[in-house]
Order: structure tokens, then sequence, then C-alpha cells
């Protein structure tokens, strides 16, 4: 190769004086100035390399990890210093040999004083006795004739007053009314409803029977319609008409008012005088 070949080629091969063209090539017009720079015939990018990527991306995974971790703790602090009422409570576990020194075991001195503390002071105020209405509202029985009494349903449970008027028979007249059981009378229940159309004249045969056995008291549950009945009922099987028997009975016990049905029946009794055939009294004997 003769010497002139060998300086072209010199020529030709590009020198690189930190990553640059020299420029006696660029001045030669050897080198292509717009064209991509090389070392060693490797072409040079614009874009960084492959290592330094691994670089970049080795930093970013780092950081990522870094900010992860960061924020774990942030919360295990947050938690750990959150108030403790709104914390669930830990549970102590305890033996049981410690819980049996914690609990302290009076001594006989702590017991006697104990003994001595007024406990009165913690108890709520007495409440105040519940009088029973038999003691402040008086029993209000009412005397036709002798051997005859009406009253209503609550002075008819008076058995101390009832017993001192010498009634040994106390007759109710209502189905709605409590049996006067081991009440120390003779008893007996007309089972009938205070309404006009309620037949309270089957019961008259058996009632005025009743009532001839002894000092009866008959009553309903205010001693005013039902109870009047049968003692008007029974005042004229004695020989009153009903206008006597009603006088009779309401000079004994102002209130008394027999219902209409009722007061058609004691007239058609006081007609016939002769009560219809009607129901048996059950007689309860205490």
């Amino acid at each position: 190769m003769s010497a002139k070949s060998v300086d072209l080629l010199e020529v030709s091969s590009p020198l690189v004086e930190n990553n640059s063209i020299v420029p006696s090539q660029v001045a030669s017009g050897l080198v292509d100035y717009e064209s991509e720079p090389s070392i060693g015939g490797i072409e040079l990018d614009e874009s960084l390399t492959s290592q330094e990527s691994g670089k970049i991306f080795g930093l970013s995974i780092g950081v990522a990890l870094g900010l992860f971790l960061t924020m774990i703790i942030g919360l295990v602090l947050l938690w750990w210093y959150w108030p403790s009422d709104e914390k669930p409570a830990k549970k102590k576990k305890v033996r049981f040999s410690e819980e049996v020194e914690q609990k302290e075991i009076p001594s006989r001195t702590e017991e006697s004083n104990l003994a001595e503390i007024d406990l009165s002071q913690d108890l709520p105020p007495e409440k105040p006795e519940v009088i029973s209405p038999y003691k402040t509202k008086p029993a209000v029985i009412n005397r036709i004739m002798d051997g005859l009494f009406i009253s209503d349903d609550y002075s008819a449970r008076d058995y101390a007053t009832v017993k001192s008027l010498g009634i040994t028979q106390i007759l109710s007249v209502g189905q709605e009314l409590t049996p006067h059981i081991n009440s120390g009378f003779i008893t007996a229940n007309i089972p009938i409803v205070d309404m006009e159309s309620a037949l309270i004249k089957k019961w008259f045969a058996t009632a005025l029977s009743f009532i001839k056995g002894g000092p009866t008291l008959v009553h309903c549950s205010q001693g005013i319609s039902r109870s009047a009945t049968i003692c008007i009922a029974y005042l004229i099987m004695n020989g009153m008409s009903y206008d006597e028997a009603l006088a009779r009975v309401k000079a004994a016990r102002s209130m008394i008012s027999p219902n209409e049905g009722f007061t058609e029946q004691l007239k058609e009794l006081e007609k016939t005088k002769q009560p219809i055939e009607g129901f048996e009294l059950k007689i309860i004997r205490t």
C-alpha cells in the first residue's frame, strides 16, 4: 500500500476527542456534520443509554418503596398515639395467681367497721303507705225494712260493717261481680247485665225465696238498677203496689232507678202477683 493511500485511510477514520469530531476533519469535508456521531463505528443516540436507564429505573423503585414504608410507619404511629377511649382496649392476660394476689381480704377489724356503717343513708326515701279505700271511704248500706238491705258492690265487701248490721246473707246481682268467697256469709249471685232486654223476671221467684232465708243484703255494681229491681219485686210480692214499693226503696236509697225494661217487668209482676218460673240460684255457704 502506498503512502498516499495510508494518508487517505487515516483521514477517513474519524478521530474523537472528548466525544467530539476533530475540527480538521470537518474542515476537510471528510465528515458529514449532520450525521449521527459514532465511536468506533457505534452510533451515539441523544437519548439515554441502557445503563443509565437501568440506574434511573432502580432509583424510581427505591423512591417508591421509601414512600410506601413511610406511609406504613405513619399509620402505625397514628394508631398507637390515637386517644385510648376510641381505641379497643387490650386485654391484659393475668394469671390466676396474680388475680388472687390483687384481691384484698378484709380483716376482722374492717368487717366490724363495715357493720357499723349506717346504710340507711344510701337508701331511697320510704314511699308513703298506700291506705286501703275501706279505711277512708265508709261503707254505705241502706236499710229498706227489717231483714232487707241494699248497697253497691264496694260497700258490700266491707264485711265487718255488713256483719255489724246483723246481715247473714249477701245476694249480688251482676254477672261481672266477684263472688263473695270465704266471707263468712251465705251468698248467691244472679248473673245478669243492666240492659233493658235482660229478663230479670226469670230470677224473681228464686231471689225472693233466698231473701226469706234470713237478713239479706242485695247489691249490684252501683246499687241503682239491678239490686233495686230485686228489692222492689220482693216488696210487691209482700202486698205493695209498684209505686209503693218504688217509693219505699227510694226513701231508703234515693239514687235508685231501674231501667225501663226492668220497670215493665215489675209492673207485670204487680198485675199477676205471681213470678214466672225461671232460673235457680247457686247458693254458697262459707
